[in-house]
């Protein structure tokens, strides 16, 4: 699974509801083009560190040959250029899930001197 997620911060004259409108033709996206799995809103909590972006979005594709195809698409930039009016900073990341397999962890067991063992009984 790879994910393209885009965190942004509006600028200070954006019209209310800005955010919602982004979201909205965003999620236009699934359906229109081919590869992608869905996309989620992301809302930034205020106490998180990195305090600097406010809203974003995760786009997810089954594939990279996906995402790929996804970014060629002449209708997501034309969608992202048109967002951007009102966007102050931004920052994007691509990523991979990938499966790492549970190992528990082979801790040997506490070994504690005889002679403190004898005078703490």
């Amino acid at each position: 699974m790879k994910y393209h997620t885009v965190l942004f911060k509006l600028k200070p004259e954006a019209p209310i509801g800005e955010a919602d409108r982004i979201f909205e033709k965003i999620s236009s996206l699934q359906g229109r083009v081919e590869g992608i799995v869905s996309i989620e809103p992301l809302i930034i909590e205020k106490s998180n560190p990195a305090g600097k972006y406010s809203h974003g979005f995760t786009v997810s594709f089954a594939n990279e040959a996906k995402r790929d195809a996804f970014f060629a698409d002449p209708l997501p930039s034309a969608v992202a250029t048109n967002l951007y009016r009102f966007v102050e900073d931004s920052m994007i990341l691509d990523m991979e899930r990938k499966f790492i397999p549970y190992k528990p962890l082979s801790i040997p067991p506490r070994t504690v001197p005889r002679q403190i063992r004898a005078k703490s009984l």
